[in-house]
């Protein structure tokens, strides 16, 4: 077996959703783990058994693999030291348990919950913390041992000493924390029902499958002082733990949840909605994370040679939709239309089946096709946007967006129509042959219109496109009118004008 590499973990519970924010985590420790040649590991913690979601460990895969992320051991690849999840490793969680019952560090405890509901009630009616009351921690351990055996419902407590300290350095905010024994609780280790807490199953699986480096979010900190513990008490290495920061959802200024309603910071809604992935990892590289060099753009290789603890930040990243918009511009721009199309129509077979007829009507074989292929490439930032273009201009529509377009949602109807029928005019005069026409013969005739009629010249150009391709957002109005022709211009506009 190899040893002293770098050996990193995600141990997610499968009750839901993936969020970017793990995304993140996954990428960091599949990061941290390659830069020096280590091992990524994924463990199910599954023990939460009324918590869990049916599905949720596929969708988890699925997820880190559309983001181009791997692992090498997991539960559904094994490993060497399988089991890797935690509901198919409990002899192994009572073993230790009952092991550290028999060296002092731990107790049986023998408490209903009315008992323990009870103390609850009357320490918060008091004002003080509650905290469980140790009343079972110095039974006589054979004593309690019999009562065990004898079938009594009981549970694992961990024995904390009643005067010490325990303390910890952050690798990242270098900041020393202190914990007073007398300020921790005795902690359930193993639960009545014979499952572990999460509070042993970390320590025994991180040591079992020798995991090196820990990242985890703050919010663990608190928990901190009861595995460094536990670590003690099984002379144990401890493993690097290491706190990163927690993205923060710009509308609250709070910590973002899988749990979001709106959707905006679940991992597949980027899938779903065509965003390149290798676009969102650049920018979720960077949230938490700085370069030596200020470098903005890195590949997954780049990043993983890049990659050292020593980049990750203190302060809270916010997220920024604008700039993973910026980001997803520069990857749907920097591949080839070729490489562009092959994703596209896979991603189309899974989640844009609405958009099978204009995948059907792509021919790069054409020219002037590849051409237009190309100008809506550099307009776009998600497949979406890509095909949605070109479904406006493939197809004609049988919904104007005239509510959404400046400088002509608020004019009557007499005054579309009037200036619709100039516009009618004057693209009649074009010549027949549109590889033909010029800016100039084209725009003269629309700002001759804005003239008659006192209109801006931007808010005739905007009837044009909105009568053309039923939308105020589209790729170049003059080179999408020259792909289409003089004759589907007036049909189009024809048709627009009915709708008036």
């Amino acid at each position: 077996m190899e040893t002293n590499i770098v050996r990193t973990r995600i141990a997610p519970s499968p009750t839901g959703f993936v969020h970017i924010g793990a995304i993140r985590t996954v990428l960091y420790d599949y990061a941290l783990s390659k830069h020096s040649g280590g091992k990524f590991i994924i463990r199910l913690e599954d023990t939460d058994r009324n918590r869990l979601v049916e599905g949720s460990e596929e969708y988890l895969y699925k997820m880190i693999k559309a983001y181009g992320l791997s692992w090498d051991e997991g539960p559904d690849i094994g490993g060497p030291y399988a089991p890797y999840k935690q509901s198919e490793r409990l002899p192994m969680y009572q073993h230790a348990a009952n092991e550290l019952v028999e060296k002092g560090f731990a107790y049986y405890a023998f408490d209903t919950i009315e008992r323990l509901d009870k103390l609850r009630e009357e320490q918060e009616k008091a004002g003080v913390r509650t905290h469980y009351d140790n009343r079972d921690r110095d039974l006589d351990t054979s004593e309690a041992k019999k009562r065990v055996d004898s079938g009594e419902k009981y549970c694992v407590r961990l024995k904390i000493p009643s005067s010490s300290k325990i303390e910890f350095i952050d690798p990242i905010s270098k900041k020393k924390t202190v914990w007073e024994s007398k300020d921790l609780d005795d902690i359930i280790l193993l639960k009545s029902d014979g499952y572990p807490t999460y509070h042993l199953a970390v320590v025994i699986d991180d040591v079992a499958m020798k995991i090196t480096h820990v990242l985890r979010g703050p919010e663990w900190i608190a928990t901190t002082p009861y595995h460094i513990y536990l670590y003690g008490c099984m002379g144990y290495k401890i493993p690097e733990i290491i706190h990163v920061t927690v993205i923060v959802d710009p509308r609250t200024g709070k910590k973002f949840s899988k749990r979001d309603q709106t959707g905006l910071f679940l991992a597949d809604k980027y899938i779903k909605e065509g965003y390149l992935p290798e676009g969102v990892l650049n920018y979720i590289m960077l949230l938490g994370w700085a370069p030596k060099d200020n470098s903005e753009i890195y590949s997954l290789s780049e990043f993983v040679e890049a990659f050292g603890v020593d980049g990750l930040q203190k302060a809270n990243p916010i997220f920024n939709q604008k700039k993973l918009e910026w980001f997803a511009g520069q990857y749907f721009r920097g591949i080839s239309l070729e490489n562009l199309l092959g994703r596209i129509k896979l991603w189309v077979s899974e989640y844009g089946k609405e958009y099978q007829e204009v995948i059907q009507k792509i021919d790069l074989s054409d020219a002037k096709e590849e051409s237009l292929l190309k100008m809506v490439q550099e307009r776009s930032i998600t497949f979406v946007s890509f095909l949605s273009q070109l479904k406006n201009i493939y197809f004609e529509s049988e919904k104007y967006e005239i509510e959404n377009a400046k400088g002509i949602k608020d004019r009557s109807k007499e005054e579309l129509s009037k200036a619709t029928d100039s516009l009618l005019e004057a693209i009649s005069k074009l010549n027949e042959d549109s590889s033909l026409w010029t800016h100039e013969d084209w725009e003269l005739g629309v700002r001759d219109i804005a003239k008659t009629y006192t209109w801006k010249d931007a808010d005739v150009f905007m009837l044009l496109r909105v009568s053309i391709l039923a939308t105020p957002f589209s790729p170049p109005l003059f080179e999408v009118m020259q792909y289409l022709g003089k004759a589907k211009c007036l049909k189009r506009i024809e048709k627009f004008k009915t709708t008036l």
